[in-house]
């Protein structure tokens, strides 16, 4: 999707990305489900992003400032490398965005709600 993404789509995802209470990932992961050009892809996108969006809010516990903060940091970068024309690097940290928001996710079910099975979710690699 990047490829497809214009200087007008990338101005526009930094002038939403500075919007006060901006989530940044959703910002981005829309541009890119948005520019999306296969069907199949895109349908798998789209219903990872569905199923999955619950985990989002799952980040902010204990500590959503710090956890909404980190996330709109890696958001942020990953906005600049697409900027810099470094598809693979945005690429790359938007995955690593998901990564953190996972790994956050299987803590709270380990430690808050006792699913101890969580554990054992394999994290991806880099």
């Amino acid at each position: 999707a990047a490829p497809r993404l214009t200087q007008e789509d990338i101005t526009q995802l930094a002038k939403k990305l500075a919007a006060p209470g901006s989530i940044h990932l959703a910002t981005l992961f829309e541009a890119v489900l948005d520019h999306t050009s296969l069907e199949p892809l895109y349908v798998i996108l789209s219903e990872t992003s569905r199923l999955l969006k619950w985990g989002h809010y799952f980040t902010y516990y204990p500590s959503k400032k710090h956890s909404l903060s980190h996330l709109n940091r890696q958001a942020a970068t990953a906005l600049a490398q697409l900027v810099q024309g470094d598809r693979a690097a945005f690429a790359d940290t938007m995955a690593g965005c998901y990564r953190y928001i996972l790994s956050r996710v299987t803590k709270f079910m380990v430690e808050k709600c006792q699913f101890q099975k969580a554990a054992s979710i394999r994290m991806p690699e880099n």
